[in-house]
């Protein structure tokens, strides 16, 4: 049982960026730039709360890694949706970008949180009654999400249409565009969370 629970604490992370991914591809598009943007997240993050970096609180540190995510995640959705490049082509661009930018925050050195932000190390190696850990708990979470929006919302129906058959999509009075923004947000917000972790 205790390697099952390790396990699981250590697919954690790919899990929720899968989730997510799940989401991008039913509309038939594809991000590259996930593993980037995850590294961004961490690195950027972990600046913020260092004292020789931002020196922030936890809270906004916490802010700053999601809102660096959901730039991307906008800008994919807004790139995929209003313009002829495909989203290959777009998440790779971005891809180099964010790891160009995670390079810039730790120098290519490894960062450490300071023992004292004891909010951030909770998501990533607390457990809940010294058994479950914080991370599986938060995995379980965004599965349960992701599985009642797409079966359960009309949303959800909405991009299993976009992901048959884009142009009848269109033709049914589906705003496409809107849902692949929100999608390609919700991918990279999802990035964000497995990063945090």
């Amino acid at each position: 049982t205790g390697n099952l629970i390790d396990l699981a604490q250590q697919i954690s992370v790919n899990a929720i960026v899968a989730l997510g991914m799940t989401l991008v591809i039913l509309i038939g598009g594809i991000d590259l730039s996930v593993g980037a943007l995850l590294a961004l997240v961490g690195t950027a993050t972990t600046y913020a709360l260092l004292p020789q970096g931002w020196d922030l609180p936890a809270p906004l540190a916490f802010l700053t890694g999601v809102g660096v995510a959901m730039v991307f995640g906008l800008f994919h959705g807004v790139a995929a949706s209003r313009t002829p490049m495909p989203p290959f082509i777009i998440t790779l661009g971005t891809m180099l970008v964010a790891r160009g930018l995670a390079l810039r925050f730790n120098q290519g050195k490894p960062m450490g949180i300071p023992d004292a932000e004891t909010f951030f190390l909770g998501i990533g190696n607390g457990r809940i009654g010294d058994s479950l850990p914080v991370p599986v708990l938060i995995m379980l979470a965004a599965w349960a999400l992701t599985a009642a929006l797409l079966h359960y919302t009309v949303f959800g129906r909405h991009l299993y249409a976009i992901g048959d058959n884009r142009l009848a999509a269109i033709y049914s009075g589906i705003r496409v565009r809107r849902c692949e923004v929100i999608v390609y947000a919700g991918a990279s917000l999802l990035t964000a969370v497995a990063g945090l972790i």
